[in-house]
């Protein structure tokens, strides 16, 4: 549980700064840091908060969960805990601020944040071990 709050503390730190940038920020072509707000779910896709909190609040339970009481194959802890901390970062975002910070732009793709990067690799892990094949015995 301690990496899921440094987890949640490294995107909330990240979303701070951005909250402060008075301009985008190049890394390198192509690669930059920039603030913006969503106040959608993944690509700005409109769901009210009332619909979007509990739905989110649901999932973080039930990841939680899972994380406690389902016997776990080796990568489903990792990706739980990955989008556990995801969710709980950009729920922070939309019970404080209405909307989620993003701050990171990558050439065409749309700006997304930490949290949403989480997200992403959880669920990516979690694809992963379920499309991997077992071995025979």
């Amino acid at each position: 549980m301690k990496y899921i709050a440094l987890l949640i503390g490294l995107d909330q730190i990240t979303k701070h700064f951005a909250r402060h940038l008075e301009a985008p920020v190049n890394i390198f072509p192509g690669f930059q840091f920039r603030f913006a707000e969503n106040p959608g779910i993944a690509f700005s896709w409109s769901v009210p908060l009332w619909i979007l909190i509990p739905v989110i609040l649901l999932v973080i339970g039930f990841l939680s969960y899972q994380l406690i009481k389902k016997q776990l194959t080796k990568l489903e802890p990792i990706s739980y805990v990955l989008i556990l901390s995801g969710a709980v970062g950009n729920l922070i975002d939309r019970i404080v601020y209405t909307k989620v910070t993003d701050f990171i732009s990558v050439g065409s793709f749309p700006i997304f944040n930490i949290a949403d990067s989480l997200i992403s690799i959880g669920v990516g892990l979690l694809i992963w071990e379920e499309l991997k094949p077992t071995s025979k015995q």
